[in-house]
């Protein structure tokens, strides 16, 4: 055998590539499996406890604010196809001005289970505006509900809620 054949090649792990320069490839490829398997069982050895938990912070993070996510989209959607404007002449004086100032609109929903506020508009359930002395009070309350901010609130509430999953406080 010459010299070339005999030669050692280095490699960047602990063997050789080979002892010999014509070794067949499948004993090379068998070599670096044999190597990729001893890598992948010390990475799984390696992993900590804060990657297990961080892991599992995220699968919760996940669920929780998809879950959210998803159900706001439901009901986004429940309302949009479910309503019908509510006249501005039904509307109570004391509320048509102030409302249609900030651009908000009444909505009247069929099959809604109560008031709510939700993209700026009011939601009442279909039938409400027949009671002129109950929609003033419903218009009122969810009016405050909109000059107080409560959007802002309900998304930062639901954001916090994400983060913080697994605290049951």
């Amino acid at each position: 055998q010459s010299k070339e054949q005999n030669a050692v090649l280095p490699m960047a792990g602990n063997g050789t590539l080979g002892e010999n320069v014509g070794e067949t490839a499948e004993g090379s490829k068998a070599g670096a499996a044999k190597e990729t398997a001893g890598f992948a069982a010390a990475k799984f050895e390696e992993l900590s406890l804060s990657s297990v938990l961080g892991m599992i912070w995220l699968s919760g993070f996940l669920a929780v604010g998809g879950y959210m996510v998803i159900m706001k989209w439901r009901f986004t959607r429940f309302l949009y196809k479910n309503r019908s404007a509510l006249q501005e002449e039904r509307l109570p004086e004391a509320f048509a001005a102030r409302i249609s100032r900030r651009g908000m609109k009444v909505y009247q929903v069929k099959g809604l289970p109560g008031p709510c506020l939700a993209g700026g508009h009011i939601y009442i359930k279909e039938g409400t505006a027949a009671q002129e002395q109950n929609l003033t009070h419903i218009l009122a309350h969810e009016y405050c509900h909109a000059r107080h901010g409560d959007g802002f609130w309900a998304f930062l509430r639901c954001a916090l809620a994400t983060v913080y999953w697994f605290d049951p406080f």
